[in-house]
């Protein structure tokens, strides 16, 4: 693993990609090993973090905050929409959630309805927003999905990118 290897050899480390807490266990604990003088920074965020900063500001606007629900669309016509469709269609692992204040692993699949109407089934995601928002708002019950579906702006004949 490239992470190990500049641990071992006092590299600085930034990773960019899709992390859970438990993948990144193990990193942090080998760095904390080799004393690293070196940054070993894990950034395995959705979409790098575009959640982060909406949640961050929009918290602000309560006193308190019970529930972060985060859903992702991927419509199939974007450029990765075929790539994430195969993705969700694969066993993933269950994701970290949290419910009633209680960390937990769950594969319990859900389903919101889009402004159109339509429903569309979720399906968890473990990743480290989950944990970021936690630490952002306190909410105790915090859960982050992927969803298939027609965005908007496909529905409107105008697709997200090209």
């Amino acid at each position: 693993m490239l992470g190990e290897f500049a641990i071992r050899h006092n590299i600085a480390f930034i990773d960019i990609t899709v992390g859970t807490a438990d993948g990144y266990a193990p990193l942090l604990n080998m760095a904390m090993q080799y004393q690293t003088t070196a940054p070993v920074v894990p950034l395995g965020y959705y979409e790098a973090g575009m959640f982060l900063p909406l949640v961050n500001r929009l918290s602000r606007q309560f006193s308190a905050i019970n529930s972060v629900r985060l859903t992702a669309l991927h419509d199939a016509e974007d450029p990765i929409g075929a790539t994430t469709e195969q993705e969700l269609t694969q066993e993933l692992a269950p994701a970290f959630v949290r419910e009633a204040g209680i960390w937990r692993y769950t594969s319990a699949q859900d389903e919101i309805c889009l402004i159109s109407g339509e429903c569309v089934e979720t399906t968890p995601f473990g990743i480290l927003d989950v944990s970021a928002v936690a630490a952002m708002t306190g909410a105790e019950n915090i859960r982050l999905d992927v969803a298939m579906g027609i965005s908007e702006g496909q529905r409107n004949s105008a697709p997200s990118l090209r």
